[in-house]
């Protein structure tokens, strides 16, 4: 990355300290979110109460976007071309939404300014309060006064400039379009200048995940098959599926903040001050709001990531590319089964459901059993490879709740237990769902939270709601 101090001398590029990865994420959703926000009240609410975090977006499939709205308790379908449509008038459409609704007549003109205004680039509104949020020290002082410049350039880029000493980068267009980038490791590369040599240095921001962070940072000493103890073994961490992320987006037109009532710098000013007075910043980190996913196969490839190494791997040098990216890929086949894609080998490995689902297994045993088999290597058990899957499911499920609690403060008290069950039966949970002073339990499947088109979210978000 190249950045130029006061727009005339080009710097060299600055090496970051590699730090686990901030994900913008749906950055249209969390745009709109905070939009949809600000154009309050709407048709029947009560017009002296703005309800504080009162929507929540997600993509809940390839086309559409649900709108939660936390006020009136009514989901809402959203095509998601709409908030990727500059020109789309987001307020106004959520406003007709609720005429509609409420039976209201539709002919009562909506033109306060609030529901008139455009949505513009999304993309860009988002990266600029993501990137003045980032430098917000907890005051109110000078809150009216924008760190960052953020423009349109032309087809590929944003020119982003820093205010307090005229610094200014390109950032890609395309970048902006992918969830896992890091707006944040971006900033820092971008704008940390130093007095001396910098160095020339290459650096992903695209998903950087705490498992490779880990990885990176542990040296061939520590995973050796001579480690004699596993109790330090920190939580495992989700490892994302990355192959359903390479689908062709297709960009919305150009958009040039002139063309509105309200400029833009102004306008991404009064957001982020309101933001500041509210005392609820945006938090970069936050995770999308999308269907449970594999909750079992993620897990699966945790264990199998950290408890490397397996027999075989002298083979692959140390300055393999393979060394630096996530190795294991766990993929659902039917119910029954999943198979092992290991990039160290070109091997497909079948791994039957039902052993993730039983507490003693011991996956990374296996797996290296099973490897050494086929490649007639010797195999010794270490006792790393000794550590078993436990209640793997349940594990994966209450991390999942946990983060999302993070973000959502209804989901703060909702817990989950397995109850217990003969071995050869279907596991069973019971999910308990405090709301509005009662507590409310249901029973889920196994079979429900294996199916990764589950929404989780919603189906508690229901059942507190209709009891």
């Amino acid at each position: 990355v190249e950045a130029q101090e006061g727009g005339d001398t080009p710097q060299k590029s600055v090496l970051v300290e590699l730090q686990p990865a901030q994900q913008i994420g749906d950055l249209p959703a969390r745009f709109a979110q905070i939009v949809l926000q600000f154009a309050q009240p709407y048709p029947g609410d009560d017009k002296f109460i703005q309800v504080e975090s009162r929507f929540v977006l997600y993509r809940v499939s390839d086309s559409e976007h649900v709108i939660m709205d936390n006020y009136t308790d009514i989901d809402v379908l959203i095509e998601s071309k709409r908030i990727e449509d500059p020109t789309f008038k987001l307020g106004l459409w959520y406003a007709q939404q609720r005429q509609a609704e409420l039976g209201f007549d539709s002919s009562e003109p909506l033109d306060d300014e609030r529901f008139i205004t455009e949505l513009g680039d999304a993309y860009l509104g988002g990266a600029a309060v993501l990137l003045e949020q980032s430098e917000w020290d907890g005051s109110l002082e000078g809150s009216e006064n924008l760190i960052f410049h953020c423009q349109d350039k032309d087809e590929q880029y944003y020119t982003v400039i820093d205010n307090r000493n005229g610094t200014q980068a390109l950032l890609s267009k395309d970048s902006l379009r992918n969830p896992k980038f890091d707006l944040m490791a971006w900033k820092r590369s971008a704008f940390v200048l130093t007095a001396t040599d910098s160095v020339d240095a290459d650096y992903d921001f695209m998903s950087v995940s705490e498992s490779e962070v880990e990885k990176l940072l542990a040296t061939e000493s520590e995973l050796t098959e001579d480690s004699d103890d596993c109790t330090d073994m920190p939580p495992l961490v989700s490892v994302s599926n990355s192959s359903d992320e390479d689908e062709e987006d297709v960009s919305p037109p150009p958009y040039h903040p002139g063309d509105t009532n309200e400029s833009f710098e102004d306008r991404v000013s009064r957001i982020f001050r309101v933001l500041k007075d509210n005392g609820e910043p945006w938090d970069p980190t936050a995770p999308d709001f999308e269907r449970i996913g594999d909750l079992l196969g993620r897990g699966a490839e945790s264990i199998l990531e950290f408890l490397q190494p397996y027999p075989g791997d002298d083979r692959v040098s140390r300055d393999d590319p393979r060394r630096t990216r996530n190795r294991f890929t766990v993929v659902y086949m039917t119910e029954r089964d999943y198979t092992i894609e290991d990039s160290y080998l070109d091997e497909i490995t079948v791994l039957p459901a039902s052993y993730l689902m039983n507490p003693k297994f011991r996956l990374a045993a296996w797996y290296a059993q099973e490897i050494s088999e086929k490649c007639c290597l010797s195999y010794s058990y270490p006792p790393l490879h000794q550590v078993e899957v436990e209640d793997l499911l349940l594990y994966k499920v209450q991390q999942y709740l946990a983060d999302v609690a993070l973000f959502l403060p209804q989901f703060q008290d909702v817990s989950i237990r397995q109850i217990d069950r003969e071995s050869d039966e279907e596991a069973w949970f019971l999910i308990s769902m405090p709301f509005n002073g009662l507590d409310i339990c249901e029973v889920l499947t196994e079979r429900q939270l294996r199916n990764y088109r589950f929404d989780l979210i919603r189906w508690i978000h229901r059942r507190q709601f209709e009891t």
